[in-house]
Parts: structure tokens; C-alpha cells; sequence
């Protein structure tokens, strides 16, 4: 008796450890995968990135979080995360800033897996389930290139994650009711992203099944209604509304004069996700080959998700199951309000972590349906689970490598246009000239020169003109003679109005009169890939002296 149960316990012990040591192998492996190009390039797969870093710059600065010096403007869709940038600058000025946001969303995506763990055990998951659950998000590698993005949609997650484990944690947490600590998690998720408030009835709904009593939801409410009072005040401070400016920004370039809920636009925003997905095994590049097998893999998915959801609601595991509703319901967010997937899926990003682990639970379901009914053994029940799950493994791991070349490429695109566009302005424009641009991140952080923002992000003065197709009495206005405009190759030498020249309506007319200047662009076969899957920026930058006759 005493050998048998010290057997079992050995054998329990054992499952623990590889539940443990399998997904900390996957964590290091592809940190180190998608990491690499950050460290080679030094530099960020994404232009916002680095209108983040102009807003923390001046955060540090000045004290005052904004694209303008000194002054309160917008920049950032997040309340918080400008004064996480700062840190870099007061107190670790020597560590370079792609490596900084590198580590910090490293440690954001290590604490998700944590909380994906917790979770499994607390559901009781056979060992198999927990590694794939905890494993596979982190080979997925349009979820991982997230750490490398310098955003910060990671830190959102965690926070989400840690109030959904204090909401079912019995206990407390160094003196504190689980419910107050479920409730200040939860107000960071809505400093770090302002839709996160839209959850907050999944979580009071949540807490009221696992409790039955209303009153202790209080504490996650109080920490709640402080965090949007914060977020508001913030964005009035910078944007003079109380959503940020960045929205109007946001609206135009995707969906320019047509509402945003009509259907065509809502078909289009979820074949975009499929597709996203899909993409990742496939090719992201259009194409009818491509798109008809991206259309019968999303099937799939769709399939399996299905039998993935049947087979946790079947085991009762609930607290996984209120995770992906907190993702669902994050997408349906976007689905009502801004049905647009933005660069890499990023505004999505939950959505992307349970990819492989509802593809997991859906085969093992179907592998148990398939047992039942053709009567396998245990042996051949085991060996269709490990094959199962270790081919996805194999998928996963492949994507992770795929993200990891398209991060490669991101990166470069980005120093090669924008970097570099703000270095010969740095060099070559006199310092009390006023810029005008489109992306205005890596221009606004390397020129060193006021730049005005013609994509809506920072000045609510200029939406009005953005939308009336009138950017050029705004620099007319405002005597603006240097402008920036992404462009796509041109077709011809004389090929000016193209790209966002024809979309800010800046094309040369009766008064208007544009000189190409110096222009900037990138190798096509560095810039499509990266163009393909996260739609990053046309492929040059333009620099223009606009004259007016």
C-alpha cells in the first residue's frame, strides 16, 4: 500500500514538473525567437511604437504626458502606459528602448501564462490539457510578436487575467478581500486600454455565480469607477473630450466617410480576423489559392472551436471558459464600436492567445467522440492525445519562426523609412521649421523638430480638417511648407498623387504646389511580408516643400 502510494505520488509529482517545465521551455525559446530582431535592429515592428516613446519622452521631461513638448496633447489611446516609458528615462537611461519594452512584455506575457496555470488547476485539467493550455499561446507567434511591438496590449491581458483570478479566489491576497484586489487589477486593464471598462458587467456577473452575494462586488466597482474618473480626466486634459483623440484618427484611416456598422464592413472585419489567423499557416498575401485555403482553414478553426467549448463546458471548467468569454466579449467590443483589427490583430490580442488551446480541446473532443464510438482502448486513446497535441506543438512552433522573420523585416521596414526620415530632417531642416506628417513616430522621435500630426492622433483642432478633406488649408493656416506622406512605389517619375497625397486630398492643383524633396523606401521583398501581416506602412516615406500660388 505504501509503495503504491508513494508510486502515485512520484507519478503526480512528475506531471506537476513537466506542466511546469514544458510551458517555461516554450516561454524562453520564444522570447528568444521573436526577441532576436528586436536586439539585432534595435527598433520596433510598428511606427505607433514609437509615438509612444515621444509621449513618455515628455512624460519624463516635462511631467506632462504628450506628442508636443510641454504640452498636454494626445498621442496615446492609454493613460498609463506613456508614464511606464518614463521609467526608462528617469531611472534606466542607458538601457535602449526597444530592449526595455522587450523585457517589461516579457514579464507581461510570463505573468499571463502564470494566470493561464492557476487557472488550469483550479479547473482541474488532466496534465495534457494544462500544458497545452499554458504552452501553446506562446508559440503562436502573432501573439508573441506582441513583445516585441513595444505596446501595450500584454499588460493589459495580465491585468485582466490577475482580476479574473483574485475574482474566484476565495482568500486574501496580503490582507486584502480578493474582491478589492480583482478590483484594482481590473482598474489598471482600464488605464492601460479604456474599452476594458466595457467587461466590467462579465465580471460583476462572474462574481456574483461564484459568491451568490452582491455586496463584496463593491470592491472591484470603487477601484473600477476611480480608474474611468482617471482615464476621462486624462483624456479631457489632452484631448478636450473625454474618448481620445486617437479615435477620430483611428476611424478615418479605416473606414474614411462610411459608418462603421454597416454590414459590409462587419463581414469584412470578420473575415479579416479568420484570415489573420489563417494567415499564419497559409500566406498572408492575397491571392485565389491562398484566400480559398485560408477560407476552408478558418472553417476548421471555426469547427474546432466549437467542439473545443463543448468539451470544457462538458469537464465544467469554468474559469477557463470565463476567460475566453473575457475574450469574446474584448472582440464584440471592437465589433459594435471599431470593427477593424488594427496592425497584427493587436487590438485583439486575447483572441489570438486561445487560437491553439481551443484547437487543442476541440481535437481532444473529437478524439474522444471517435473513442466512444468505435470503441478504442485506453492505449489508443493516449497515443491520439499526444499526437494530437504535439502536432500542434509542431504548428505552433512553426508560426513562431514565421513572426520571427516577419518582425526581422517590420523592424528594418520601419528604420529604413520613417528612422531614417527623421534623421535628415534632424540634419537638414532648420530647427524653428514645423514638419507635417502622417506617421509621426519615428519622425517625431528622431527630427527633433514640432511635428503636426495629419493623422488625427494628437491635435483635435486638425479632425475637423481631416475629415473635410481640407488638410491643406490646414497648413496653409498654420504657414507649414515640410511635409511627410507615406507612399506606396510610385508607377511613374511623375506619379505624385498616389497613396495619402490623393486621401488628405494634397495632390498638386490651382494653388497648391508640391517639390519632392528626399524620399525614403524599402526594399519590396523586406517590406511585403511584414506589410501582409500586420499591415504596418505603405512602403517609403516622401518628404515634400509644399509652395502656394
Amino acid at each position: 500500500m505504501q509503495n503504491a502510494n508513494g508510486s502515485a505520488i512520484r507519478e503526480d509529482g512528475h506531471a506537476d514538473g513537466l506542466a511546469i517545465f514544458i510551458p517555461i521551455a516554450c516561454f524562453i525559446i520564444a522570447v528568444a525567437i521573436i526577441g532576436w530582431p528586436v536586439l539585432k535592429n534595435n527598433g520596433f515592428p510598428l511606427d505607433d511604437s514609437w509615438i509612444h516613446q515621444v509621449v513618455g519622452q515628455h512624460a519624463a521631461e516635462f511631467g506632462i504626458p504628450g506628442f508636443i513638448p510641454g504640452v498636454a496633447s494626445s498621442g496615446s489611446s492609454s493613460a498609463i502606459w506613456p508614464w511606464i516609458i518614463s521609467i526608462n528615462y528617469l531611472v534606466f537611461p542607458s538601457l535602449n528602448h526597444p530592449l526595455y519594452l522587450l523585457i517589461l512584455n516579457s514579464l507581461f506575457l510570463a505573468l499571463i501564462l502564470v494566470v493561464l496555470y492557476w487557472t488550469a488547476r483550479r479547473d482541474k485539467l488532466p496534465t495534457l490539457e494544462c500544458v497545452a493550455l499554458v504552452s501553446l499561446p506562446v508559440l503562436y507567434g502573432n501573439f508573441v510578436w506582441l513583445i516585441a511591438t513595444g505596446m501595450e496590449h500584454l499588460l493589459l491581458i495580465a491585468c485582466l487575467f490577475l482580476a479574473a483570478h483574485f475574482l474566484f479566489s476565495r482568500s486574501t491576497f496580503a490582507g486584502v478581500p480578493h474582491t478589492v484586489m480583482c478590483g484594482l487589477c481590473f482598474a489598471g486593464a482600464i488605464a492601460t486600454r479604456p474599452e476594458a471598462a466595457a467587461l466590467l458587467p462579465i465580471f460583476l456577473v462572474g462574481g456574483y455565480l461564484a459568491t451568490r452575494r452582491w455586496r463584496p462586488l463593491v470592491g472591484i466597482v470603487v477601484p473600477c469607477v476611480v480608474a474611468i474618473m482617471f482615464v476621462m480626466l486624462d483624456n479631457y486634459l489632452t484631448s478636450h473630450s473625454f474618448l481620445p483623440v486617437t479615435v477620430s484618427g483611428r476611424k478615418w484611416l479605416y473606414f474614411r466617410d462610411t459608418a462603421t456598422l454597416k454590414p459590409i464592413i462587419i463581414l469584412h472585419f470578420i473575415r479579416s480576423c479568420l484570415f489573420q489567423i489563417t494567415g499564419s499557416f497559409v500566406n498572408f498575401e492575397e491571392g485565389t489559392l491562398s484566400n480559398a485555403l485560408r477560407l476552408g482553414l478558418s472553417m476548421v478553426f471555426a469547427l474546432l472551436t466549437v467542439f473545443g467549448i463543448g468539451r470544457l463546458l462538458r469537464v465544467r471548467a469554468y474559469h477557463t471558459l470565463f476567460l475566453i468569454v473575457l475574450a469574446v466579449a474584448y472582440l464584440g467590443v471592437y465589433f459594435l464600436l471599431f470593427p477593424a483589427i488594427g496592425t497584427g490583430m493587436r487590438y485583439h490580442a486575447m483572441v489570438l492567445l486561445f487560437v491553439f488551446p481551443l484547437m487543442a480541446s476541440g481535437l481532444l473532443e473529437i478524439g474522444r467522440i471517435i473513442s466512444l464510438r468505435f470503441k478504442w482502448s485506453a492505449r489508443w486513446s493516449r497515443r491520439y492525445s499526444f499526437a494530437t497535441i504535439l502536432a500542434l506543438f509542431a504548428l505552433a512552433s512553426g508560426t513562431l519562426f514565421e513572426w520571427s522573420a516577419i518582425t526581422d523585416d517590420g523592424i528594418q521596414h520601419v528604420n529604413d523609412t520613417h528612422v531614417r526620415m527623421g534623421k535628415w530632417l534632424a540634419a537638414n531642416v532648420p530647427n524653428d521649421q514645423v514638419v507635417a506628417a502622417f506617421d509621426i513616430g519615428g519622425i517625431g522621435f528622431y527630427s527633433g523638430r514640432k511635428v503636426a500630426d495629419l493623422g488625427g492622433l494628437v491635435d483635435p483642432a486638425f479632425v475637423p480638417y481631416l475629415f473635410a478633406g481640407r488638410a491643406a488649408d490646414y497648413l496653409q493656416k498654420n504657414g507649414i511648407q515640410w511635409v511627410v506622406l507615406p507612399m506606396d512605389a510610385p508607377e511613374s517619375a511623375s506619379d505624385e498623387c498616389r497613396g495619402f497625397a490623393q486621401s488628405l486630398n494634397l495632390c498638386d492643383r490651382s494653388g497648391l504646389k508640391k517639390t519632392e524633396v528626399k524620399s525614403f523606401y524599402s526594399p519590396y521583398d523586406v517590406w511585403k511580408d511584414g506589410w501582409a501581416a500586420t499591415g504596418h506602412a505603405l512602403e517609403g516615406q516622401v518628404l515634400y516643400k509644399i509652395s502656394w500660388q
